[in-house]
């Protein structure tokens, strides 16, 4: 499954926004068993993937090719294992 289509990444959100809303993740993740394992993509292209270690409130900056984060309110960061 190294393909965003066969695992059901980005390539399936097309009746999504580009940046998931809290509120829109909750909505896909209702739809999933409780006992359900979360994990992440390292990139778009699938070259890496590890469990959900930590979810932490922060601030986010878009930068001109990538954005930053730091203490803070309005976004919130999804930190892996690995």
């Amino acid at each position: 499954m190294n393909s965003s289509h066969d695992a059901g990444g980005p390539g399936n959100r097309s009746s999504l926004s580009p940046r998931y809303t809290v509120a829109e993740l909750i909505r896909e993740l209702a739809k999933l068993p409780v006992g359900t394992l979360v994990v992440l993509s390292r990139d778009p292209e699938g070259n890496g993937f590890s469990p959900l270690a930590e979810v932490i409130p922060c601030a986010y900056q878009q930068g001109q090719w990538d954005g930053e984060i730091s203490d803070g309110t309005g976004a919130v960061c999804l930190w892996p294992v690995t």
